[in-house]
């Protein structure tokens, strides 16, 4: 439980970094390292058939067994929050635990699947009622995502996560929504960014 609440924290920390709301630990950014896993790419639409069956089986069903048939054991996972890579089917069996002792009756709907080559974009929506983790608040909340897959011999391989944080942090209330308080303009390149404090 408190390797959990650490990592929520981090991943906190790290969103907020990331919208610059409180200064950067760190410089830079990236995905991590590519997974070095080589195979046949496979049949796009088997492959969407396999990313179907992760959301329905595994997220929803919470069927973590079903992980060993669906992704290679040293499956990588990158999400955005820096410096986390998830190495290895355990720690993606980890990760995805403590998503569905959070939020037990977590359901994931797969709103588009897009197929090329070896990878498989998926756009989803999830929903859950908030149990566990950090204080349980009981509040029903919903959140979107987008994850990339890549295949090789017909299994997961590795997959880039992006989804909507700070919307979920807001709904819980661990993050005040933005308010008509004052805006604090910054310049990144031509892009003019408004940050609310």
């Amino acid at each position: 439980m408190l390797s959990q609440l650490s990592n929520f924290r981090g991943a906190v920390q790290g969103m907020l970094e990331h919208m610059g709301v409180v200064p950067a630990s760190r410089q830079d950014y990236t995905w991590g390292e590519p997974s070095t896993v080589t195979g046949e790419p496979g049949d796009p639409e088997v492959n969407k058939s396999i990313v179907s069956r992760y959301a329905e089986e595994v997220w929803n069903q919470h069927n973590l067994d079903m992980l060993d048939e669906l992704m290679s054991t040293d499956v990588i996972s990158h999400v955005p929050i820096p410096g986390t890579v998830l190495t290895g089917l355990e720690a993606h069996k980890q990760t995805i635990g403590v998503y569905i002792t959070a939020f037990p009756d977590l359901h994931n709907t797969v709103e588009d699947l897009i197929a090329e080559g070896d990878k498989v974009a998926e756009r989803w929506t999830a929903t859950a009622t908030h149990r566990g983790g950090i204080p349980p608040t009981g509040k029903q909340v919903a959140w979107t995502g987008i994850t990339i897959y890549r295949f090789a011999d017909g299994k997961i391989v590795e997959n880039w996560w992006a989804w909507n944080k700070l919307g979920l942090m807001q709904q819980l209330g661990v993050i005040p929504p933005l308010g008509p308080q004052a805006v604090e303009s910054r310049t990144w390149g031509k892009v003019k960014v408004g940050f609310r404090r």
